[in-house]
């Protein structure tokens, strides 16, 4: 038995059937022989889903994934470009409006 732990990785949301994250964070997983694995993928359309409503009716942190769409796309824009831009509050306001 080894000293690691099992890892599981994923951000809940509805619907993500659209995803391929899971296949991709899986076959590097097991590539790797590590312990774990990636079960689903954040939503961003609509920005508050029905699951991030009732999350928040109960109290609970509730938060999109329109964040992480926009930080997961700086290193493949600097993959393509050669540039890594900043997040600014203007990127975030043109996405927004395109919802």
């Amino acid at each position: 038995m080894s000293d690691s732990k099992f890892i599981l990785a994923g951000v809940m949301g509805w619907p993500v059937s659209h995803s391929r994250s899971p296949a991709i964070h899986n076959h590097w997983i097991e590539q790797l022989g590590l312990d774990g694995a990636y079960v689903s993928d954040a939503i961003y359309i609509p920005l508050e889903a029905p699951l991030l409503a009732q999350a928040k009716l109960r109290g609970h942190l509730a938060v999109n994934g329109l964040g992480m769409l926009l930080n997961q796309a700086r290193p493949a824009f600097q993959a393509w470009f050669g540039v890594l831009p900043e997040l600014t509050p203007e990127l975030r306001a043109a996405v927004q409006a395109t919802f």
